[in-house]
């Protein structure tokens, strides 16, 4: 994952155990690589009735 995403992988691991601030810049590195769009990286709000 982080090859494809061009990160290092020592820096992803920081990055996935919320250790490190991310950049925008890796997060659409990240999110190319999984073929999804930056909006589904992030948890969606729930509207109360």
């Amino acid at each position: 994952m982080a090859a494809l995403a061009g990160v290092d992988r020592s820096y992803m691991g920081h990055i996935e155990r919320g250790e490190k601030n991310i950049t925008l810049t890796k997060i659409y590195q990240i999110s190319d690589a999984l073929e999804i769009e930056v909006a589904d990286l992030f948890p969606r709000s729930q509207e109360k009735s």
